[in-house]
């Protein structure tokens, strides 16, 4: 064994790891514990509480369309029918946004096939990204800590075009950064709050201080994370993604330090040798082509010859 994997630490699991919320979320047994969240959500933004759930294929081809083939970490409706797509988000990425968008486009359009009616057929569809980033700089003229985006008139944003489209962010990076206005919060939505910010390092402590142990839903989510931990097959699945989160940090961190070295110093070949130095570094630690590409920008022919 190389020194470097026994000197490598530990990776940690956190609650917002994707395989353990879709392995929480998509079980039907886990009701009120989703119901719970979801109705935190809605009561920051003022609206009402959802009554029931169910849940609807994750997979969002609409009926007549054979496309790109999109997964929703979780999709489901409420008594009413109004849909709601919950996502973990944990790295900004260029593409986020248009990514969101597109996520809820394709579950707004699987509601129908030919000879359906608009007025009938289709219902609102609410797509809400719970983000551990700060958003970009474009939105934080807003402050507030559950944003929501809609079709509305550019003259008077109080005129709505449609209540059918709704994009909502839940901005955890924004408050972790100090970048929210404070605001009043229920028992409950400090309880998820907490248990996604230290929820990671609660195993061994004493949890009689902890704010989770007064709602007794998000205690039973944590509970849960807790099994999910010691299930050696799942918890091997999630440090994966840990792993590989940490690993496209360091990549994005070495990647704009030669950038920002090239630009200081005006030396072009200089940063051309640490640009190779990176790709032959992430070969031989058995990364892909293709995620190689992604993280420098440089088509999968070059790669390949370097």
């Amino acid at each position: 064994m190389s020194e470097s994997a026994v000197d490598k630490p530990p990776v940690k699991i956190s609650p917002m790891n994707d395989v353990f919320m879709s392995s929480l979320w998509c079980d039907p047994d886990n009701k009120l514990i989703l119901m719970s969240l979801l109705n935190c959500v809605l009561t920051c933004m003022q609206r009402p509480r959802i009554l029931d759930l169910s849940w609807l294929s994750r997979e969002l081809l609409s009926k007549k369309h054979k496309g790109k083939k999109t997964v929703a970490d979780v999709l489901v409706k409420d008594e009413t029918g109004r849909q709601y797509i919950i996502e973990i988000q944990r790295k900004m990425s260029e593409n986020f946004m248009m990514k969101m968008l597109y996520i809820w486009s394709r579950a707004y359009a699987a509601q129908m096939s030919e000879g359906e009616r608009y007025d009938i057929d289709l219902l609102p569809v609410m797509a809400i990204a719970f983000v551990e980033f700060c958003l970009p700089e474009r939105f934080r003229k807003s402050r507030r800590f559950v944003e929501q985006f809609t079709v509305s008139s550019t003259g008077d944003e109080r005129i709505e075009l449609s209540d059918h489209l709704q994009i909502v962010f839940v901005r955890l990076g924004d408050f972790w950064a100090g970048n929210l206005d404070v605001f009043d919060m229920s028992p409950e939505m400090k309880a998820w709050i907490d248990l996604f910010s230290f929820g990671i390092d609660w195993e061994g402590i004493d949890m009689a201080s902890v704010s989770v142990l007064e709602s007794p839903v998000v205690m039973a989510a944590y509970k849960k994370f807790l099994l999910f931990k010691n299930d050696p097959y799942l918890s091997m699945l999630a440090e994966e993604v840990e792993a590989e989160l940490l690993d496209r940090a360091v990549e994005k961190a070495w990647r704009d330090e030669v950038r920002a070295e090239g630009k200081a110093e005006g030396k072009a070949e200089g940063m051309q040798e640490a640009i190779i130095s990176i790709i032959q570094n992430m070969k031989e630690k058995g990364k892909s082509l293709e995620d190689i590409s992604e993280v420098t920008g440089l088509p999968l022919e070059e790669i390949a010859k370097l």
